[in-house]
């Protein structure tokens, strides 16, 4: 994947340092591969999204196509194809689940696809602002589209498509964001300068949260009831736990080289998983007692994208290098 190579190639030099974790017995079974999804050849899934009834799955690909998946069966059943060159790198849904939102880091555009008909939209944003992360807000009136090329942020009336821009530091390089469970804030993680930004959505007013420096974060996740922030941090191999009311960090250390590239949180709250780019695997974070397991993936498949059903009895897990998404539980 491009931007895997990219990050592998700056941080090449760089010196890491973990952070013990204790050694606790996990009150949950490790992760298990249960199925296989094979995709298109090349077609490179990076984003997953559930239907809010988890009857389907929509898998977005760098090669401008959704897959679209029964998750009853594990298999695909139609696709969607997006504008040529788009290049999409993440996939939102509205919360009536009536319409997708893809971040195209190709093009610096929104598509919006009504799932109904398949028509697509186009939405337009600044030159070279490159998309990379998207969400849409709990009441689906706003969508929020995280800009890595010019460290902005997109803010869309759902409604109208008009679009503006929060400003963030520069050289902050935000690559993924998510609402807290009451829309209130937006929360943004800043892969550039090892911040998440704290944005309040009524104002447009942002504050930040430092990150150990060199982290990296590049993925985060809200917990069901909105206290904890759980972020991927790329470039130490650690998960950072944020607790939104004080602001306070908690790190837990992943395995070496694992290069943390994505992050979901289980809808009962009580397991995080993180999809391991950096050595194909994923890692289980029992959060009650933060211990840790791990499911290993066929070598070179590079685990990219996460997200579970909304039962929360299985999970896919996007694999950019072989073309397949893992089924998991």
């Amino acid at each position: 994947m491009k931007t895997l190579t990219r990050r592998a190639a700056l941080f090449a030099a760089t010196m890491t340092f973990f952070i013990a974790t204790p050694s606790i017995t996990p009150a949950f079974a490790a992760p298990v591969e249960i199925d296989t999804i094979q995709l298109d050849l090349d077609s490179s899934p990076v984003g997953i999204v559930f239907s809010p009834n988890g009857k389907k799955a929509y898998i977005v690909r760098e090669d401008d196509t959704i897959s679209v998946v029964n998750v009853a069966t594990n298999t695909v059943t139609s696709s969607i194809s997006l504008p040529e060159n788009s290049e999409p790198y993440a996939i939102a849904l509205s919360p009536n689940g009536k319409k997708a939102y893809t971040a195209n880091h190709g093009d610096d555009s929104v598509s919006v696809i009504t799932l109904s008909n398949g028509f697509i939209d186009t939405i337009v944003l600044p030159d070279d602002c490159e998309p990379y992360g998207i969400a849409v807000s709990p009441n689906g009136k706003k969508v929020y589209v995280a800009n890595d090329g010019d460290d902005t942020v997109s803010v869309i009336t759902a409604a109208t498509r008009a679009v503006t821009s929060i400003e963030l530091p520069d050289g902050a390089r935000p690559e993924s964001v998510a609402f807290s469970p009451n829309g209130k804030k937006a929360y943004v993680a800043n892969y550039g300068n090892d911040t998440v930004s704290v944005i309040t959505v009524a104002s447009n007013a942002v504050s930040t949260i430092e990150m150990t420096d060199g982290s990296g974060p590049t993925s985060l996740a809200l917990s069901p009831n909105g206290k904890k922030i759980y972020v991927a941090n790329y470039s130490n191999h650690t998960v950072s736990i944020v607790d939104v009311a004080t602001g306070s960090l908690a790190t837990i250390a992943l395995s070496v080289g694992s290069r943390p590239g994505a992050i979901a949180v289980s809808p009962n709250g009580k397991k995080v998983l993180v999809a391991n780019p950096g050595n194909d695997t994923v890692s289980q974070i029992v959060v009650a007692s933060r211990s840790v397991s791990t499911l290993s993936l066929v070598s070179g498949t590079n685990p990219y994208s996460v997200a579970f059903a909304p039962n929360g009895k299985k999970a896919y897990v996007g694999n950019n290098d072989n073309d397949t998404v893992s089924v998991i539980k």
